[in-house]
């Protein structure tokens, strides 16, 4: 029976990756409704609710249409992890490995928002792994398995997520 290298598969939470490319697209599109509303008040004096209506279609659509940015954010956002290192999106968007021993520099950072670890390799490659994973719990725990208690990784995801 054949094994993989990569035994442990981690991906990003679908309702996180919704939420990544849908709000801040809906937000933008209800402030943009919101100072055209109320520029209209100020002009007229009265507001029109059929502009309500269309602002709510279209926040409705926008949501709909965001669902395959999502899925494909999702797909993207999966971490592969095994003995030997590590398989994720650089920041060129191109799936990478990277073993152990190569990871120069791990940091929490902001991205749009939401916490993710970034991983900056001895070849100059930037990896970016997603803290809202399906498993949280066995995240930490397999990545302090393979790669050791002292690896910058490790203590990263130890940090990020204090147990309670």
């Amino acid at each position: 029976m054949a094994t993989s290298i990569f035994p442990h598969t981690f991906r990003l939470h679908w309702l996180i990756s919704y939420l990544m490319v849908s709000v801040r697209t809906q937000l933008m599109l209800m402030a943009i409704f919101g100072a055209v509303a109320l520029s209209y008040f100020i002009q007229n004096g009265n507001v029109v609710l059929e502009g309500f209506q269309i602002a709510g279609s279209a926040c409705f659509i926008i949501g709909v249409i965001m669902l395959p940015v999502a899925m494909r954010l999702n797909h993207l956002g999966r971490v592969r992890i095994g003995p030997f290192g590590i398989e994720a999106t650089d920041d060129r968007g191109t799936r990478r490995v990277i073993d152990w021993n190569k990871m120069e520099s791990v940091a929490i950072v902001r991205n749009w928002g939401w916490r993710s670890i970034r991983v900056r390799t001895s070849d100059g490659r930037t990896l970016w792994l997603p803290l809202y994973v399906s498993r949280p719990e066995e995240y930490g725990e397999v990545v302090e398995q393979y790669a050791g208690a002292d690896h910058p990784l490790s203590r990263a995801l130890s940090f990020a997520r204090p147990e309670s």
